[in-house]
C-alpha cells in the first residue's frame, strides 16, 4: 500500500508540473521561483527544529540556523531599506497577525482599506480572527477607483485609530506611502504597510518605499518578489522585541528553516541588476496588455495600471467573470474572477490578471 500511495503522489507531482508548464499563468498573486530557491526549499534545514529567534533558541545545534537568519535579515535590510526584519512568518497572513499582536491591545481601533475596494481579508475584516479582537473602520476609493488621501485623513481624524493599514490585493496603482505617513503623524497613530503585491517593484526602486513612514511592513515573499510562498515582517527597531514575542510564542512555533533559506536566496536575487530589469519588464508588459485590452474595447478599473496587475471591468458585458475564468482555464489560461472594487462586493463583475509570472517565463 505504501508503494502504491507513494506512486500516486509522484504522479500528482508530475501532473502539477506539467500543468504549470503548459498553462499561461495570469494570476496576479503567482510567480515562478528560481532553481536556487527551489533547492533551498528541499535542503536539510527541513530537518532542524529551532524555536525562538536568532541566538535565543530552545534547542542546541542552531548555530547555522542563527547564521542563516542573520544573513536573511541583513539582506532584507539591504533590499527594503528597513531597520529590522524577521523571515520566520509562515505567510503574509500570519505576518499581519503578528503585527497586530505586537502593536495593539484588544479593542483598539484599526483603519483599513474596505474589502470591497481591495482591502485584504486579513486586515481585521469580520471574517478574520483579527476582526473579532479589534474594532475596524474603513476608507474607500473615490469614483475613479483611486485612493483619496484627503478623505482618508478626515476619516482618521474622526475615529482616531491606533493603527492605519495600507495595502490591497487588487489596487492597480502605486500607493503614496508618504501621504499615509503624514496622516499617522498628524493623528498620532501607527502605520502598517502590507506590500505583498508591489514588494518586488519597491525592492527594484520602481515604486516608492514605505520604509521611512511605516512602523511595520508585512509582505508575502512570492508574487512580484519571486521567492517561495511565505511571509516576512519588517519593522522599526523599537518594535523588535514586541514583534519577536508576538511571533514566538505568540502566533507561531518553530520556524521552517528551509523556507527561511529560500526567502534569503530570493532576497539575494533581488539585489541584482537582473532583478531590476525583470521588474521593469513586468511593468512594460502590464502597460502593453492594458493598451491592447483598451484597443479591443475592454474597460479597465482605474483606466489602467501602474504595477503588475490589471482589473478588467466586465459589468457592461453582463457576464459573470467566474464563467470567463472557467472558460479561460479550459484553454490553458488561469486568471482570477472577483468583484470590481468600489461596488457592493457581491457580484463577480471583474477579472484580475497579472504579468509577474508570464514575465518570468520571458513572455
Amino acid at each position: 500500500m505504501q508503494g502504491r500511495e507513494k506512486s500516486i503522489i509522484k504522479r500528482i507531482l508530475i501532473n502539477e508540473e506539467r500543468r504549470q508548464r503548459e498553462t499561461i499563468c495570469l494570476i496576479a498573486s503567482e510567480n515562478f521561483i528560481s532553481k536556487d530557491v527551489k533547492d533551498a526549499l528541499s535542503s536539510v534545514f527541513i530537518n532542524k527544529y529551532a524555536e525562538g529567534v536568532s541566538h535565543r533558541r530552545h534547542y542546541p545545534g542552531c548555530q547555522f540556523a542563527d547564521e542563516l537568519e542573520d544573513t536573511g535579515e541583513r539582506l532584507a535590510r539591504k533590499v527594503f531599506g528597513v531597520e529590522g526584519a524577521n523571515l520566520q512568518p509562515y505567510s503574509g497572513s500570519i505576518a499581519n497577525l503578528i503585527a497586530f499582536r505586537a502593536l495593539l491591545k484588544k479593542g483598539d481601533r484599526i483603519l483599513a482599506m474596505h474589502p470591497f475596494d481591495g482591502g485584504h481579508s486579513t486586515h481585521a475584516t469580520p471574517q478574520h480572527i483579527s476582526g473579532e479582537i479589534y474594532r475596524t473602520y474603513y476608507y474607500r476609493v473615490n469614483k475613479d477607483g483611486l485612493l483619496d488621501y484627503e478623505d482618508i485623513r478626515k476619516i482618521a481624524k474622526k475615529i482616531h485609530p491606533t493603527l492605519i493599514i495600507t495595502g490591497s490585493s487588487y489596487y492597480p496603482r502605486e500607493i503614496d506611502y508618504k501621504a499615509f505617513g503624514d496622516i499617522v503623524r498628524e493623528i498620532g497613530a501607527l502605520l502598517l504597510a502590507d506590500i505583498a503585491h508591489p514588494a518586488g517593484l519597491i525592492a527594484a526602486g520602481l515604486h516608492n518605499s514605505p520604509a521611512k513612514y511605516a512602523d511595520v511592513i508585512t509582505s508575502t515573499t512570492h508574487k512580484t518578489l519571486r521567492g517561495p510562498r511565505g511571509g516576512i515582517i519588517m519593522f522599526k527597531n523599537r518594535f523588535r522585541e514586541a514583534i519577536n514575542k508576538a511571533l514566538y510564542p505568540g502566533v507561531q512555533g518553530g520556524p521552517l528553516l528551509n523556507l527561511v533559506a529560500a526567502k534569503a536566496i530570493a532576497l539575494s536575487e533581488a539585489t541584482t541588476p537582473e532583478f531590476v530589469k525583470y521588474q521593469k519588464k513586468v511593468v512594460e508588459n502590464t502597460t502593453l496588455l492594458c493598451n491592447l485590452l483598451i484597443e479591443y474595447g475592454f474597460e479597465l478599473y482605474t483606466n489602467g495600471s501602474s504595477n503588475h496587475l490589471i482589473v478588467i471591468d466586465l459589468k457592461r458585458v453582463g457576464i459573470d467573470s467566474s464563467k470567463i475564468e472557467r472558460e479561460l482555464e479550459k484553454i490553458g489560461i488561469t486568471s482570477n474572477a472577483l468583484p470590481v472594487p468600489g461596488r457592493d462586493g457581491k457580484t463577480n463583475d471583474g477579472l484580475r490578471i497579472g504579468t509577474a509570472a508570464i514575465t518570468t517565463l520571458n513572455y
